[in-house]
């Protein structure tokens, strides 16, 4: 009996490794790749020897991840700017170039999303991951902004990041709520980058649509978003270290995977006239390319244990800043990525075709003439009100109004296309209201009968 037990036992153990080697040998998993290098050697050697600066830092996730990517750490200036630290964790430095696990990050590159990890997760937890209390390799930026936030400088060096706190945005709320300050600065920080990128590119489309320099009255209240504080911070911050990144490159003359898609727009109200918002369409799609066209480039290292193309990126730029060439593996990798991202991006929107009708069907089934984010439509008191007596007065129809979310460089812009007989105007703000009375200034100005010698009024289609 004993025997018999031994020789199962036996059997099971054999069963076992073929299973592992199986495995090995045709990884369904990240965590099928065995760990066949002395992985703690490897941290104990980067972490403890020479050639890196010790940072520290905190880490703002989702409650649930186990996973860091990046770190963060703030400092203001007496001046009134900040020093910024963005800390990424320097995947390439632990696992050994061209190793199975890189193999296999590369060939299921589209496949996960972005909670998928790419590599064997006991290997980051233990050894890449920014836990709290631990001190990993990474890469970090360093960026001065002045008082205006202005970016002055930036340096990029390979570092030692040891993550002093693991925090969510349910403990940036709760620290909010006890009156921490650094906290609140820090937050304040987020918000304030947000606002500062938002109004450039809402100035960016204001000038796209006619050179008049219509401006709003009066700013509206750029309100944060209550409860997303840490999220828009670590947003913003991973932002300026992908532009600096892409920038890097550029400058060094380095293969990247950049990404040149940024934006899309959505329908968010139409007219009475399929053609006119046919048009919006042309308009919002031509605001879009204009801007990206006009873009420094963008290429994402902020994710390197969850995608590829960002694993990819630092691997090249960590070779570079350690005075080694690009490999030709690299490079054509960077190829295949960059086409890849590129030709998904270049699909003709069918929001410019004959067929989108059947879409703004549907959207004029949904809603009334009037569209429901514009309560003062009908106030006399405001632009668009003085812009529909103007109408009445001269026995023309009411203007025809519609409205579009463009979405370009993580930024959402309102843009309002009015129409008063063949006249089209138009306008971009992030608050509706707004952008709807500097479309009526415009469209009384062309409105208005030109004086004699004076400058044909410019075309507002871009």
């Amino acid at each position: 009996m004993k025997r018999n037990k031994n020789k199962n036992a036996n059997q099971k153990r054999t069963r076992q490794q073929q299973e592992r080697q199986a495995r090995f040998n045709n990884p369904v998993t990240a965590n099928d790749i065995l760990i066949d290098f002395n992985a703690a050697g490897r941290l104990q050697g980067l972490t403890h020897g020479a050639g890196r600066v010790h940072v520290q830092g905190i880490t703002i996730d989702d409650p649930r991840a186990r996973l860091l990517d990046d770190g963060i750490f703030m400092t203001p200036k007496d001046d009134g700017g900040w020093m910024i630290q963005s800390s990424i964790a320097d995947v390439p430095a632990l696992v050994p170039n061209q190793h199975p696990m890189e193999i296999f990050a590369r060939s299921i590159e589209k496949a996960f999303g972005v909670d998928k990890p790419l590599f064997n997760y006991k290997f980051l937890q233990s050894c890449i991951s920014l836990q709290q209390g631990e001190k990993r390799p990474a890469v970090t930026f360093t960026f001065v902004l002045d008082a205006d936030l202005n970016l002055q400088s930036c340096s990029i060096e390979r570092t030692v990041f040891e993550n002093l706190k693991q925090c969510n945005d349910n403990d940036i709320v709760r620290e909010l709520a006890k009156g921490d300050a650094d906290v609140k600065r820090w937050t304040d920080l987020g918000h304030r980058l947000h606002e500062k990128r938002t109004n450039d590119m809402v100035q960016i489309c204001n000038n796209l649509a006619v050179n008049d320099n219509i401006q709003p009255a009066s700013a509206p209240e750029f309100p944060p978003r209550p409860g997303y504080e840490g999220t828009d911070l670590v947003h913003e911050i991973m932002r300026m270290t992908n532009l600096a990144a892409a920038e890097y490159f550029v400058d060094n003359n380095l293969p990247a995977p950049f990404k040149s898609a940024q934006g899309f727009f959505k329908v968010l109200h139409v007219s009475k006239d399929f053609n006119f918002d046919l048009e919006c369409n042309r308009i919002a799609l031509d605001v879009i390319e204009t801007i990206i066209r006009t873009s420094p480039p963008y290429a994402k290292i902020s994710s390197p244990m969850q995608k590829y193309r960002d694993f990819l990126g630092l691997k090249i730029m960590t070779r570079h800043l350690d005075g080694k060439t690009v490999q030709l593996n690299d490079a054509k990798e960077v190829s295949r990525l960059t086409t890849n991202f590129n030709q998904a991006a270049t699909n003709q929107d069918h929001t410019t075709q004959p067929g989108w009708h059947v879409t703004w069907a549907n959207h004029r089934a949904e809603q009334d003439t009037t569209s429901p984010h514009f309560a003062d439509e009908r106030n006399p008191a405001t632009d668009i009100g003085a812009l529909r007596k103007e109408c009445s007065d001269r026995r023309m129809k009411m203007p025809q109004m519609a409205e579009r979310l463009l979405l370009v460089n993580g930024v959402d812009i309102v843009m309002v296309a009015l129409k008063c007989n063949q006249t089209v105007t138009w306008a971009a703000h992030y608050d509706a209201t707004t952008a709807l009375n500097m479309a009526a200034k415009r469209m009384m100005r062309q409105m208005k009968p030109q004086t004699p010698g004076a400058a044909p009024v410019n075309s507002p289609a871009p």
